[in-house]
């Protein structure tokens, strides 16, 4: 492969502006697939609670997704790109750019770089942003082909629970530094259709055989101050009432992946306001458990319905009242009540 393939982030807009963007060679690993599920759990008149949504989505869609009974998985796509240099911002081919944030510096393109014949690229704009996407999306995408080429699913140095899920899961990622790949495999990853649960059931079974422990658990996670602002006004009230009934309170903050799953891996229940640090939960739960969602009524998103029946955990939400400036309020009562309808669900 040319070196010169290292200056593609400069010629790719302008080539692909002119041409077009160039088309990789692909294969459809998992056609679309059609289910029927079961809405999530929830008391009456907790949609009507709602006021708005993230910056990503809109509240029909998030509503749409808490009363579909059938949902389509997008397909699973695997693409071969010739000749690209690859980044944690992204990557460019002389016809393709895909950036993330300000994308490739010149410091990106002149400095040594390694090279590879081929590439796995575990990775997207949402797992470049968001811890949660590069536990539920990257590490399941990199067990698709794990016997071809080098691994790349780079994370932000912040994020201080990756390091030890690539050691518990034997994931050989490279290090975070610029990449030559004569061929560049990418994949269309985000569906929840069976493909990606075949993948999610070998997760969960490592991470059992690791930590797992005989019983069953009720488990609250705390989130407190970390990740974007999203904290419960009264949250040291309603721990102090969850654990009087003898449920395991885990600070995500301060604990380590292996006391997170040797917490996690035994519990039936599990509730939490929602949010990237749940993925650490739908890695392990085992079939049949359940998970309640506490969402806040001005970012009101169902993203872990859709992983939770993927799992096969019974999902459900409370919406909380409140704002991200007075923080929101948790109901014990409504929470409890919750977890009793996804019971039945389940």
């Amino acid at each position: 492969m040319s070196l010169l393939a290292r200056f593609s982030p400069l010629t790719a807009p302008i080539l692909q502006r002119l041409l077009g963007p160039g088309q990789p060679d692909s294969q459809v690993l998992q056609p679309a697939e059609t289910v029927a599920v079961r809405p999530p759990a929830c008391l009456d008149g907790m949609l009507d609670r709602v006021t708005g949504t993230d910056e990503h989505s809109t509240i029909a869609y998030h509503v749409q997704v808490a009363r579909e009974t059938v949902v389509t998985h997008a397909p699973v796509l695997r693409h071969v790109w010739r000749s690209a240099l690859v980044r944690r911002a992204g990557f460019a081919t002389w016809r393709k750019h895909e950036r993330y944030g300000k994308g490739f510096g010149l410091s990106d393109i002149v400095r040594p770089v390694a090279q590879v014949p081929v590439l796995r690229y575990c990775h997207s704009w949402v797992s470049w942003r968001y811890f949660g996407h590069w536990l539920t999306d990257s590490i399941p995408t990199a067990l698709i082909e794990p016997e071809v080429g080098a691994l790349w699913m780079p994370h932000d140095p912040a994020w201080a629970h990756c390091p030890a899920y690539l050691e518990a899961l034997a994931l050989p990622a490279l290090p975070d530094r610029s990449v030559l790949a004569d061929q560049l495999v990418t994949y269309q990853d985000f569906g929840q259709g069976s493909h990606k649960v075949a993948r999610y059931n070998r997760i969960r079974d490592q991470l059992q055989a690791r930590y797992g422990s005989p019983g069953e658990t009720a488990v609250y996670l705390r989130r407190g101050r970390t990740g974007a602002p999203r904290w419960i006004a009264n949250e040291d009230a309603l721990i102090e009432a969850l654990l009087a009934r003898n449920w395991q309170v885990i600070d995500i903050a301060n604990t380590s992946v292996e006391t997170m799953q040797r917490a996690l891996c035994p519990a039936r229940i599990v509730v939490s306001i929602d949010g990237s640090h749940l993925d650490h939960a739908h890695l392990s739960l085992r079939p049949g458990s359940r998970m309640v969602v506490l969402v806040p009524q001005d970012r009101f998103t169902l993203r872990q319905v859709g992983l939770s029946r993927a799992h096969d955990v019974a999902p459900g939400f409370v919406v909380l009242k409140g704002s991200v400036e007075t923080g929101y309020h948790a109901d014990l009562d409504e929470i409890l009540r919750t977890v009793d309808l996804t019971e039945a669900a389940a």
